[in-house]
């Protein structure tokens, strides 16, 4: 008797363990791939992510060079958090970068605005994460060959 409560328990305790680890860890929903609507030669790819037991989106990521800590070690998945998901609506979500940053993304066109000093507007696609994770690819080998340390 005492043997099963003892394997329940570890068994409790492993399944908790995981379950919070797995939580706490974002997963790829989907990518945008968006053109600036006045700059046709701007281009940008942003990765939306979810929690594990969610649907919702919860935060949204861009490409790794706009870290600050971006060198040469930097690698294709090490995307840039660009914002946390503080309202979700029929129509849009909106993402706030530290209460300075807004990230609006219409779910009906999927256009994309960012409110900062000013607003850009983006024309958006909505893209498989394997197609942001090879546009990046191909843009890091470029960019890693001209980082001189």
């Amino acid at each position: 008797m005492v043997r099963i409560f003892a394997v329940t328990f570890i068994a409790t305790i492993i399944i908790l363990g995981c379950y919070s680890f797995f939580e706490k860890k974002l997963f790829d929903l989907y990518s945008l791939r968006c053109t600036h609507v006045e700059f046709d030669n701007i281009e940008k790819w942003f990765m939306v992510k979810k929690k594990l037991t969610s649907q919702q989106a919860h935060a949204i990521f861009e490409e790794p060079w706009h870290s600050k800590t971006f060198d040469k070690s930097t690698r294709v998945k090490d995307l840039s958090l660009w914002g946390v998901l503080t309202e979700a609506s029929a129509t849009n979500l909106f993402f706030s970068q530290n209460n300075y940053t807004l990230i609006k993304i219409n779910r009906i066109n999927l256009n994309l605005s960012i409110e900062a000093k000013g607003v850009s507007l983006y024309s958006c696609e909505k893209k498989s994460p394997d197609k942001l994770y090879s546009a990046i690819e191909n843009k890091l080998l470029k960019l890693r060959s001209n980082i001189q340390i």
